[in-house]
């Protein structure tokens, strides 16, 4: 049954469906953790680390912005961990591979980054650093809050810093 609205406000929007907030939190999930992993390995000697943790803090804006229908309610802590964490794994072996994959593409790339080795500390760091940002995000994706990119800058970049 359709419903009239009798009123003269306008409305500008409202609350995306749960699959279609989850399948937009996926598509940046690959991003999420290449900037991650570039933090750790390039560390803030290259010119690039504040702009990477800026869109690492982009990222979970964007995440930490995402309503469902009905009543503009926010995900479940598991939706996050099966979108925009979904990469990241939950084993060092998951970050070895994401390691091993931006190796990979960044050895593809037109204008790729210095090489690196892969070794046990890069990838410990990388678990670590990936773990430190989901715990400190789910909490507070899943409680509706006014909280954007420049809220979370010092503490990701505390993470990908000093790990």
């Amino acid at each position: 049954m359709k419903k009239y609205i009798r009123s003269y406000q306008k409305i500008y929007g409202m609350a995306m469906t749960r699959r279609d907030a989850m399948e937009d939190m996926h598509s940046i999930s690959k991003e999420l953790c290449y900037h991650i992993i570039k933090c750790i390995i390039y560390g803030e000697s290259n010119d690039a680390f504040n702009h990477w943790v800026k869109e690492i803090c982009a990222f979970l804006e964007f995440a930490n912005d995402m309503e469902i229908k009905p009543k503009n309610r926010k995900l479940k802590e598991q939706d996050y961990l099966d979108t925009i964490f979904a990469l990241m794994g939950d084993t060092q072996n998951d970050a070895y591979i994401r390691i091993f994959k931006f190796k990979y593409d960044n050895g593809h790339d037109t204008n790729p980054y210095p090489e690196f080795n892969i070794d046990s500390d890069l990838i410990n760091r990388v678990f670590t650093a990936f773990n430190s940002i989901k715990d400190y995000m789910i909490p507070i994706f899943t409680v509706k809050n006014e909280l954007k990119a420049d809220d979370f800058y010092s503490e990701i970049y505390k993470i990908v810093d000093e790990v």
